[in-house]
């Protein structure tokens, strides 16, 4: 399953512990700050959806200073590249 999923975190709030758990997570392949509405863009590649369901709600959600979070899940891959 791949999966991006934005993250708010909190404005002002000191958000290197959200780094930190993010760079040790393994199903997390990318994750970058981003502008807009959003703090976050994470990219997941996960075994099945139940994973899914257990790092949004026993990870993500449960990190200090995580607002809200919104999931889009791939349904095709039109391309992929490392370069």
């Amino acid at each position: 399953v791949l999966v991006h999923v934005l993250a708010q975190v909190a404005a002002g709030r000191d958000d290197a512990a959200f780094r930190r758990a993010m760079r040790k997570r393994e199903e997390v392949l990318e994750c970058h700050a981003v502008t807009g509405g959003w703090t976050y863009l994470i990219k997941l590649r996960l075994p099945e959806s139940a994973a899914l369901d257990a790092f949004l709600n026993e990870e993500l959600r449960t990190e200090p200073g995580v607002q809200r979070v919104e999931t889009l899940l791939a349904i095709a891959t039109v391309k992929e590249t490392s370069i």
